[in-house]
């Protein structure tokens, strides 16, 4: 079984379980280094920073440990404690609720031994000192309920994330979460279409997100000329359309890539053209199969790979720039 597989599957597992152990109602505390192991699997110190804290609670003997989860990387250290001071703002008994500037430090653990239900207004010496324990444990219950929806929020975010990352290789290879993250919002049409492929009745949908990312990767990546010569077989033409300014990025890209690249770019270009026709054939939904739809987003896949390994995204241009800028 390929490592990815594995991996992804652990990550499905366990943020099952934290999912299922809070909608169970099991206790925080017990719950909560299961949701830690669910950061760590992920490589995601942030969050494992904060489940940290949620679990020993903020003061100066906990820092140590919260230290050694960040990999004593302060910009970690400090988004996990903003994370922390939002999920655990309190009000104190004479402030306005609406603007919570108290933080509730103590552990989960030391939260959920505290009493919480209501108190006997007879057990005190006048109506304002137990209206004030009674504040108190209303922002210890408020608390508590924030922790364990963020919790649950986190574990969901990453069971999805998982799920979506599986659905996303088996149909376009072990490649495809680099370029999708290297194309970042140009891409959005091309997740999109992944995306329908997995929901019943949305084939024609998929197609047409496939075709629209095409014209979305031409619109936001060619800066050149109005008419363009393509280097590979001579033709002249207008860049007047978004389908021709990918062309001519393409072409572009072809100019200065290595040789090996250049196949895989002659290839998209012909990619393009395929997709291109499979998507406006879709606008009857009708007209196409689910093979099709498969066909066509794993063509626009192939030209943002072909894009990716030329260095053509704008993440990679800027890098290539700030080498070039550095360079003897």
């Amino acid at each position: 079984m390929e490592p990815w597989i594995t991996e992804l599957a652990e990550t499905a597992a366990v943020a099952q379980e934290v999912i299922q152990r809070l909608e169970n109602g099991d206790a925080l505390a017990m719950v909560l280094p299961i949701a830690r192991r669910l950061a760590e699997i992920q490589v995601d110190l942030e969050a494992a920073s904060w489940l940290l804290l949620e679990s020993v609670g903020a003061n100066k003997q906990t820092r140590e440990f919260h230290r050694q989860t960040s990999g004593g990387n302060l910009e970690i250290e400090f988004a996990a404690l903003r994370r922390f001071f939002r999920v655990r703002a309190v009000a104190g008994f004479e402030d306005d609720r609406r603007e919570r500037e108290l933080v509730q430090t103590l552990s989960i653990g030391e939260l959920e031994e505290m009493p919480s239900g209501p108190l006997n207004v007879a057990d005190y010496s006048d109506a304002t000192e137990w209206a004030r324990h009674t504040h108190v444990r209303t922002e210890q219950r408020r608390v508590l309920r924030l922790v364990r929806d963020e919790v649950h929020r986190y574990a969901t975010a990453s069971l999805l994330r998982a799920r979506s990352r599986r659905a996303v290789m088996q149909l376009l290879g072990t490649e495809a979460i680099a370029v999708l993250e290297a194309g970042g919002r140009i891409l959005n049409e091309l997740r999109g279409a992944i995306d329908d492929l997995q929901r019943p009745g949305r084939t024609a949908s998929a197609a047409i997100n496939a075709r629209t990312a095409l014209l979305t990767m031409g619109r936001e990546l060619y800066d050149g000329t109005e008419v363009h010569k393509s280097p590979i077989n001579g033709v002249e033409f207008r860049v007047n359309g978004e389908k021709n300014q990918l062309l001519a990025h393409l072409d572009n890209l072809w100019i200065r890539a290595a040789a090996d690249r250049k196949p895989l770019l002659e290839e998209a270009k012909a990619a393009v053209e395929e997709a291109y026709t499979l998507g406006s054939k879709a606008k009857n939904p009708l007209a196409l199969s689910h093979e099709e739809a498969t066909h066509a987003v794993r063509l626009v896949y192939g030209v943002a790979r072909a894009i990716w390994l030329a260095g053509g995204f704008p993440l990679y241009r800027a890098e290539e720039a700030r080498t070039h800028a550095v360079s003897p």
